[in-house]
C-alpha cells in the first residue's frame, strides 16, 4: 500500500516493521485479562487509528490470533520477539480499526497522552496517574467506542 509517508513503527526487535499514513490521536491504556496475557505486563499502552492508515511491510514476519469468540480484536504478533505488532478489528462493513502499541510508534512525540483505563477491574496493580479509569466491561467498551467514535471522522 502505498501512500504519504508520516510515521515508522515497528515490533520492539525491529523485525516486524509498518508505516502509519496519520499520527493516531487516541490512546488508552486496556487492563483487560487477555492484554495482561498478550503483552505480559499489567496493561496494554496502545494507540487507535483506522487500518486504512496503516501499510505492514513484512506481513511474513506477523502472526495473528483472535484470543476470544466472537467480533474481536485480530492481534498481530512479532514470529521472532513474540511482542504485540498490531491488531485489527471491523466495526461495520468496510471499516476497521488499527491498534497500534505505543511502544511500537517511533516519533512518540507526536502521540497523545491517555485518554483513560479501561478493564481497570481487573487490573493487576493501581496505577496512580490521574487518568480517567473505568471497571467493568461495559462501561470500558462504551467509554472506549465513544472515543473512537470521537475522533473517527478525524481518521
Amino acid at each position: 500500500m502505498a501512500f504519504p509517508f508520516t510515521g515508522d513503527a515497528q515490533c520492539p526487535c525491529g523485525t516486524s516493521k509498518f508505516r502509519l499514513s496519520k499520527i493516531p490521536t487516541r490512546r488508552f491504556l486496556c487492563h483487560c485479562t487477555i492484554c495482561q496475557q498478550v503483552y505480559g505486563k499489567p496493561y496494554s499502552d496502545v494507540t487507535v487509528l483506522s487500518a486504512a492508515r496503516v501499510a505492514v511491510d513484512t506481513p511474513h514476519t506477523i502472526e495473528f490470533a483472535k484470543y476470544k469468540e466472537g467480533p474481536a480484536l485480530d492481534r498481530g504478533i512479532c514470529k521472532e520477539c513474540r511482542s504485540p505488532v498490531v491488531g485489527f478489528l471491523p466495526i461495520m462493513p468496510f471499516v476497521r480499526l488499527a491498534f497500534v502499541p505505543y511502544t511500537n510508534i517511533l516519533d512518540k512525540d507526536a502521540l497523545p497522552d491517555p485518554a483513560m483505563h479501561i478493564y481497570y477491574g481487573t487490573r493487576v496493580a493501581d496505577v496512580e496517574d490521574g487518568v480517567p479509569k473505568f471497571e467493568d466491561e461495559k462501561q470500558s467498551q462504551r467509554k472506549a467506542a465513544g472515543l473512537v467514535l470521537a475522533g473517527f471522522l478525524g481518521f
